[in-house]
């Protein structure tokens, strides 16, 4: 009988150590999956890194925004669009335009009209038919006559009509889906996490993570998770990236889709030639010499609630900062500190660095209501170092049942350019420059 009640006692105490350790790993695992406690610094930069990447994409491209370009996609719709270019110390006057559309996108036609003004002025008007690929244009600078073409070979078109410099100008003019550009399933996302993060991870020491309490001027308690990257590293892991990549068959596709929306007709569309250009570039960074100064960090910015932003600082002080507005479905980017080099703008590459060089802000919202209606505002805020030069976009486009008078190519008279001879060319050119100049 003793012996019997000293084994019970032992079994019990041995449930008891069991049910106390699940106890333990029970709190732990709720500690580590729902609190911060338990986390590396690594492992907190990662999180609110991630968390906060898909908060951005979601504003550029969430449910609604796929489900409002799907409905779009079949149906007729109106759209109205305001740009405007002005000057912050009034060096110059507001040049505006505004542009009415209406269109039918299950026969793929739009009708639209531009007005351009300059210090509230009428400069001049541009009427234009899309029918499916096919472009019709009226500016009464440039002739009396609806002139017609094809979307395609523009650069020749464009040297027909005296333009020497055709860099700037495509082959072909294309809508460009931004919400698509933008588009990644669940299951493309979980691949390139599980892909390249741990390669960032393996490639990126412990110390270069930190972690840090402040007060800002509200004395809200603001933690900096912080991540550094020293130009080795940097080689090391963009090597090892590129090298995953090239044999990444999920990801090529990605890529190669994504560049079909920008430019359906650009090499890299081909999943070789983009293995060729990766080889290419894998090349040039294995010759280049680097050392263990850091060339970049990246800093998250997070309040008790919050994400308040990503701000990436780079070897010559140059700043990015990313803030994501989640409650109005706006993005805010911040540029400064930039050391401006002076460059020939003689080619694009120069143009669009100069550019992006005197960026200083950029908002983008968009926003979804009904299901039927579209508003987005963009605002770009230049510097040019005596003043600053903004740039605003802002349209509101409404999905319709029906719009009617919608004009297609066989119901208006309009002149080929495959059927102009050279002396209507040098008539066109002679009246654009009498009513540009006069």
């Amino acid at each position: 009988m003793k012996n019997v009640k000293c084994l019970l006692k032992r079994k019990n105490k041995i449930l008891y150590i069991v049910i106390w350790i699940l106890c333990i790993l029970l709190i732990t695992t709720i500690l580590y999956i729902k609190t911060d406690v338990l986390k590396t610094k690594e492992q907190l930069f990662w999180k609110y890194m991630l968390s906060e990447v898909d908060n951005i994409m979601q504003i550029i491209s969430n449910d609604n925004v796929k489900k409002y370009n799907k409905t779009l996609k079949g149906s007729y719709y109106i759209k109205e669009s305001e740009i405007s270019i002005f000057s912050k110390l009034k060096l110059f006057k507001t040049i505006n335009a505004k542009i009415s559309q209406k269109g039918n996108n299950v026969d793929k036609i739009t009708n639209t009209n531009i007005q351009l003004k300059y210090n509230n002025q009428n400069m001049t008007e541009l009427s234009m038919i899309k029918d499916k690929d096919y472009f019709i244009v009226k500016n009464d600078y440039i002739s009396e006559d609806y002139i017609g073409f094809e979307n395609k070979n523009l650069k020749i078109l464009a040297q027909k009509f005296g333009i020497k410099n055709t860099e700037l100008i495509p082959n072909k003019i294309k809508k460009i889906d931004i919400a698509e550009l933008f588009s990644i399933t669940q299951q493309e996302k979980n691949h390139i996490i599980s892909k390249y993060i741990s390669i960032f991870r393996n490639n990126i020491k412990n110390e270069n993570y930190s972690k840090q309490v402040n007060k800002n001027k509200e004395d809200d308690t603001i933690i900096e998770y912080k991540m550094s990257i020293s130009e080795n590293e940097s080689k090391n892991t963009l090597i090892e990236i590129l090298n995953e990549l090239y044999n990444d068959e999920i990801s090529l596709r990605i890529i190669s889709s994504k560049i079909e929306i920008l430019d359906n007709e650009s090499i890299y569309c081909n999943i070789d030639n983009i293995k060729e250009k990766i080889k290419e570039v894998i090349s040039y960074i294995e010759f280049k010499e680097t050392n263990e100064e850091d060339i970049i960090s990246v800093t998250i910015y997070r309040n008790m609630h919050d994400i308040e932003k990503i701000e990436l600082k780079f070897k010559d002080n140059r700043t990015i900062s990313i803030q994501n507005d989640n409650k109005n479905n706006k993005i805010i980017i911040k540029q400064s500190n930039v050391k401006r080099q002076i460059t020939n703008l003689n080619n694009l590459n120069n143009i669009a660095n100069s550019v992006l060089d005197s960026i200083n802000e950029i908002t983008y919202s968009k926003n979804i209501t009904n299901n039927n209606k579209n508003n987005v505002d963009i605002n770009v805020i230049f510097d040019i170092g005596i003043d600053k030069v903004i740039f605003t976009y802002s349209y509101v486009e409404q999905i319709e049942n029906f719009v009617d008078n919608i004009i297609d190519k066989n119901n208006i008279d309009y002149i080929d350019v495959e059927n102009i001879d050279k002396e209507f060319y040098d008539k066109i050119l002679g009246s654009y420059s009498s009513g540009v100049y006069s």
